[in-house]
């Protein structure tokens, strides 16, 4: 199990994969070989509810990877 309590600042040399609320009982249920998850920050933007409440359970299971797409740097303005 990941020690979500405990500083981390690498993510395990396993596989990691993009997190989908729609997958979250399939992947506590077996995650195989996956190591860490990886997810969008613009989807937990939100104000509680069970998308943050999922994603609290899984990061005492998984570390995660959070990558923003919203900032569109080097776009135009």
């Amino acid at each position: 199990m990941f020690d979500a309590d405990q500083p981390h600042n690498r993510l395990p040399p396993l596989p990691g994969v993009g997190y989908k609320p729609q997958h979250f009982s399939a992947i506590l249920a077996d995650a195989g070989p996956v190591g860490w998850l990886e997810i969008h920050a613009e989807n937990y933007m939100g104000d509680g509810g069970r998308p943050l409440a999922q994603l609290r359970h899984l990061s005492n299971h998984f570390p995660i990877s959070v990558h923003g797409v919203g900032l569109s740097i080097g776009g135009e303005a």
